[in-house]
């Protein structure tokens, strides 16, 4: 695989099923980012003709990578295949967005000038966590503390994957590995920050509704016993921006 020169970014994207969605968020991927990056899609078991259309879409462009997964191996496992693929690549920022997030003009460059002003990680969505370690609030005043960024949307420089490792599989399929991966950040040393003006729009909904609601509870309740028995005796986070 042709390695790529430096100063630019990784994108790792997870799909599965919904083709019409993840078209609508490619073309607006291409069209509206302007920073050198390299493209790695992972395809979690789909069977409505995404796999077919992304290897199509690989083969046009030199900068896409495709991995296929035989099943449907959950959101963390996901990224984490596409992180494994991404280490043949040569970047300087890693970013995960879910095929739902879809980009505005210039949201890259947006990100990585965010991350200049002495980040490390970036996210587009923070959220505050309850002394239980319970998520309450997402967080939409910038003078407002935060616990952790989400993992859609978020960047990250490359030297922090590098020394703290990605997502904890431990919460595979879903939930509460950001916050997880935030709080190894901070005890690393390492600062996130929320970028409230980030041009990512998610439109909720549009592949969570794939699970039951029943599903989504299980899962929930599951990491988040998981989180709270890894981070016992930790406190809780309440970051701001600076």
């Amino acid at each position: 695989m042709e390695k790529h020169k430096r100063n630019s970014t990784c994108i790792i994207v997870l799909t599965h099923n919904r083709l019409d969605i993840t078209t609508q968020f490619l073309s607006q991927l291409f069209a509206n980012t302007y920073e050198k990056f390299s493209l790695v899609l992972v395809d979690n078991g789909s069977t409505d003709g995404t796999k077919e259309y992304l290897e199509e879409l690989s083969n046009k462009k030199d900068n896409v990578y495709t991995v296929f997964l035989d099943h449907n191996s959950g959101v963390i496992n996901g990224r984490n295949a596409g992180y494994e693929k991404s280490k043949q690549l040569e970047y300087d920022y890693l970013s995960f967005l879910d095929n739902d997030q879809f980009v505005d003009k210039g949201w890259l460059e947006d990100h990585i000038s965010f991350i200049e002003r002495g980040y490390d990680v970036v996210g587009v969505e923070a959220w505050t966590m309850s002394e239980t370690f319970r998520p309450i609030r997402k967080i939409d005043n910038v003078n407002d503390s935060f616990s952790y960024v989400g993992a859609g949307g978020m960047l990250i420089s490359r030297e922090v994957v590098d020394q703290v490792g990605l997502f904890d599989v431990g919460f595979n399929p879903m939930y509460f590995e950001d916050p997880d991966f935030c709080f190894k950040c901070d005890k690393s040393g390492f600062r996130f920050g929320w970028n409230p003006d980030a041009k990512v729009l998610h439109k909720p909904h549009q592949t969570m509704s794939i699970l039951s609601q029943e599903d989504r509870h299980k899962y929930f309740r599951r990491s988040l016993k998981y989180f709270r028995e890894k981070w016992k005796g930790h406190k809780v986070l309440f970051c701001l921006n600076k």
